[in-house]
């Protein structure tokens, strides 16, 4: 899904303002949740909810989510579509050190090495590394 919604943004949302495809996003969406949460949940339940749950739900939806949307189209904007790519790729590194830190989560062997492929990718990806092999070249002659 990063994949096609930055492909997309690329492509198709150039001229239209980060707030406006983030809004659009979001809507869209919400739209085409709905009707799935009705689906697959008793509505009896979301009446009997605390304060407290919907409150936590208003969070997530203004921090967690509309503004990471903002925040993404902003970046696709100024940064391009391939920058972006390079922080989607972040992603399960953040929450790896978010789970160790915050919820106490073990740290395994297997986690690290996800991480530092990834941190490899990113290097190739973004081409810095290749840069610092040309300069190391250019001054051995």
């Amino acid at each position: 899904s990063y994949g096609f919604a930055t492909l997309w943004a690329k492509r198709r949302l150039q001229r239209i303002p980060p707030l406006t495809s983030a809004t659009g996003q979001l809507v869209c969406s919400s739209l085409f949740a709905l009707p799935l949460a009705f689906a697959f949940s008793t509505p009896s339940t979301l009446s009997a909810a605390s304060a407290a749950t919907w409150w936590a739900i208003l969070g997530l939806a203004v921090l967690s989510t509309a503004l990471a949307y903002i925040v993404f189209f902003n970046i696709i904007a100024r940064g391009g579509a391939a920058i972006v790519m390079l922080v989607t790729m972040m992603i399960p590194v953040s929450a790896i050190i978010l789970g160790h830190f915050v919820l106490g989560e073990v740290l395994h062997a297997r986690e690290i090495i996800g991480a530092l492929i990834i941190g490899v990718a990113l290097l190739v990806i973004d081409g810095r590394i290749f840069s610092l092999f040309e300069k190391r070249q250019n001054t051995a002659r």
